[in-house]
C-alpha cells in the first residue's frame, strides 16, 4: 500500500469519525427522544451534520424555558419546528386538518 493511499484512507477515516462525533452530539442535543430522532435525523440525507446541529441548536435555545415543569420537552418542540420548516407551504396548510384523524 502506498503512503499516499494510506494517507487518503486515514484522512477519510478521520472525516467519517468527525461526522460521527457531530451526529453523536446531535443525538445528545435531541435528548435521545425517539420522536425527536425520527423527525430530525432523516434530514442528514440532504444536510451536513454540522448544519443540522447548528440550526437545531438555535431552535433549542429559542424553546428554552427553565421555569417550565418539563423543560426536557423543549427538544421535542424544537424537533417539530425543525421538521415543519422543511415542509412545503401546501403541506403546512393541511397540518391542522390532520388533528381530526386518529393518530394524526
Amino acid at each position: 500500500m502506498s503512503s499516499s493511499h494510506l494517507t487518503s484512507v486515514c484522512s477519510s477515516s478521520k472525516t467519517r469519525r468527525a461526522g460521527f462525533t457531530l451526529i453523536e452530539s446531535l443525538v445528545v442535543m435531541l435528548g435521545g427522544h425517539p420522536l425527536s430522532l425520527e423527525l430530525v435525523l432523516p434530514h442528514l440525507k440532504k444536510m451536513k451534520p454540522v448544519d443540522v446541529r447548528a440550526e437545531f441548536g438555535a431552535l433549542l435555545d429559542g424553546f428554552a424555558n427553565p421555569d417550565a415543569e418539563e423543560d426536557r420537552n423543549k427538544g421535542l418542540r424544537a424537533s417539530l419546528e425543525f421538521s415543519t420548516r422543511r415542509l412545503s407551504g401546501a403541506a403546512r396548510a393541511v397540518l391542522p386538518w390532520l388533528a381530526w384523524f386518529d393518530g394524526g
